[in-house]
This record gives C-alpha cells, structure tokens and sequence, in this order.
C-alpha cells in the first residue's frame, strides 16, 4: 500500500535548539483545561453522517442521545489529556479499513482508506488543533505556516 524506505531521517537537535521556540505562556496555553462549551462544539463539528466508530458508538449518540449523562465523564477525559498528556489506550485506537469507490472492483486503486477513531479521539485532537492554531503562527514562518494549514487562519 505504499513505498519502503530503509530508514527514517531523525531530526538534529543542536538544529532544534537553535529554531523558534513558543514563549511559556504559550505552553501554558497548550495545556490549559478546556472549558465545556468548547468541548461540546467541537462535537457538533463531527458530522451525523459518520460511521459509528470502533467502540460503537457515532458523534449522533453523543450529541443527540447521551450528552447530558455522559458529559461530565467526557469533560474529565479531555481535560485529563490536556492535564497529564497521556490518553487512555481505548481512546486511542484506531481501525483502518477499506471502503469501495466503485460498484465493481478490478484493482487496490479501487479502495479507499478510512480510519475509525472513536468521538472522544475527534473531540481531543479537535480541541488540540484549536490550541495549535491559536500559537503556531510564532514559530513558523508564513511560507511554512500557508503550507502546513493550506489556508489562512
């Protein structure tokens, strides 16, 4: 499904030391507790028509059924992440899979990719490229920030 490549480049971290690096209430910034409302509306951001994920369970369940039992739980969870930066490993996971372009298949080229995370894994890594965005732009250039988002911010 893809090239080999006999090893992986490393990065050089004298090179590192040397680049940008974010300011401490930046950092701060990043680990921050998220406050509810945030959490919630990057769930409505999943869209309905997802397929239920590896636990079972679709962004439809959490938003429109179990919201008000379960968001106490969901709201510990993400701001556990951002807290501690460990994720327990059944958020974590993912299963990949193949899903047909076409009705009749002849070749790989056919399939396309689809990788089912469960909706506390969207919420976190939605909630993480927020923060992201808000301080990126201090430590990559213009070019670098054009390429790294494909559109403005």
């Amino acid at each position: 499904m893809g090239t080999t490549i006999p090893s992986v480049a490393t990065l050089n971290k004298k090179t590192m030391r040397r680049g940008k690096k974010l300011e401490h209430d930046q950092q701060l910034q990043l680990c921050e507790t998220v406050a509810e409302q945030a959490i919630y509306d990057r769930l409505c951001s999943i869209g309905d028509d997802k397929a239920p994920e590896v636990d079972g369970y679709n962004a439809v369940f959490y938003k429109k059924k179990a919201w008000p039992i379960i968001k106490n739980e969901v709201i510990e969870a993400v701001n556990e992440f951002f807290i501690t930066g460990t994720m327990f490993r059944g958020i974590n996971c993912t299963a990949v899979t193949l899903i047909t372009k076409v009705a009749s298949l002849a070749t790989i080229k056919e399939y396309r990719p689809s990788a089912c995370c469960t909706v506390l894994y969207k919420i976190i890594a939605k909630v993480l490229v927020g923060k992201i965005q808000k301080v990126i732009a201090s430590i990559i250039t213009e070019t670098q920030l054009d390429s790294f988002l494909g559109e403005e911010l």
